[in-house]
């Protein structure tokens, strides 16, 4: 039984994204696979692959170096791109698990970094002894709340299509006074929820012809029925909140700090950019889906 544990320096590195990410994959592949906890993780217990998330090096590597051994699994380690600037003091801590950690994956690199993590910092980790096997950058969907946590921010009910309350949200737009036709500044962001006054149907129907997941109404006033019938039509769930427009948006500062990766379309995204980084071939020789690529 091929075991991987994932471990990673500090909450939010991107363990479970990661662990989520490779399962995606190994169940596409038709393989069965199982993503445990430590405290779950015994030989023997899961049928296929297991892997093992959630295991912080923040307090030492030593737990991971004996779970490793009694699995006889290896191990890769992701690490934020801001914590990874001191390479010197990431090989230290991670030297216990040499013989182990089949690689290292940088997660969260911004846009306006990724030059300086090609350049600069994934060289440094390699002059270390450090095996990169890529470099993940910030995603939009990765960070995205579903409409319900919108939803339970703003103390909002559902008016239709509570079913679809775990559509995710990249983008949250104000339907407000525009100098643009206001399709055309709805068209301007894709898969976003919209903070529109209840009693705005020219907004809302705006709204509905573009790709909105949802239509957070404010101000406590009910939508007319043709917003009703053609966010219906449109399948685009409706929302009611007391609090005005303003308000909800100030609600809202700060959502994305509470998100997690639990959620179907996150895993698949996140197997999607492990592709990207060429990573995903390292993942999957060192749960034995494929043989490890020449010199690894």
């Amino acid at each position: 039984m091929p075991a991987l544990i994932i471990t990673g320096s500090g909450a939010r590195a991107g363990k479970t994204a990661l662990a989520a990410g490779l399962l995606s994959r190994l169940t596409a592949l038709g393989k069965q696979a199982a993503l445990v906890r430590p405290a779950a993780a015994r030989p023997g217990t899961q049928p296929g692959v297991t892997l093992v998330d959630g295991l912080d090096l923040t307090g030492g590597p030593y737990a991971a170096r004996q779970l490793a051994e009694t699995l006889d699994a290896g191990v890769i380690h992701v690490e934020r791109y801001d914590n990874a600037q001191d390479p010197r003091a990431l090989a230290r801590a991670l030297a216990p698990l040499q013989g182990r950690l089949a690689g290292l994956v940088l997660n969260q690199v911004p846009a306006y970094r990724h030059t300086h993590a090609s350049r600069t910092v994934v060289p440094a980790l390699q002059q270390t002894g450090l095996r990169v096997l890529g470099t993940i950058g910030e995603d939009r969907r990765m960070a995205a709340p579903t409409l319900h946590q919108i939803a339970e921010k703003l103390n909002a009910q559902f008016l239709l299509l509570p079913e679809k309350a775990d559509n995710l949200v990249e983008h949250v737009m104000i339907g407000g006074w525009f100098l643009d036709e206001g399709r055309y500044v709805f068209s301007q962001r894709a898969r976003k929820a919209v903070l529109v006054r209840g009693d705005r149907p020219d907004l809302q129907m705006a709204a509905l012809e573009t790709d909105t997941v949802g239509l957070v109404l404010t101000g406590g006033k009910q939508p007319v029925q043709y917003t009703v019938y053609h966010a219906e039509t449109q399948e685009v769930p409706l929302v009611l909140t007391s609090l005005g427009t303003v308000e909800a948006m100030e609600q809202l500062q700060g959502i994305h700090s509470a998100v997690t990766v639990d959620h179907p379309e996150k895993s698949a995204r996140f197997a999607e950019l492990l592709d990207r980084a060429g990573a995903m071939d390292a993942l999957l020789a060192a749960v034995g889906v494929v043989p490890a690529p020449a010199g690894a």
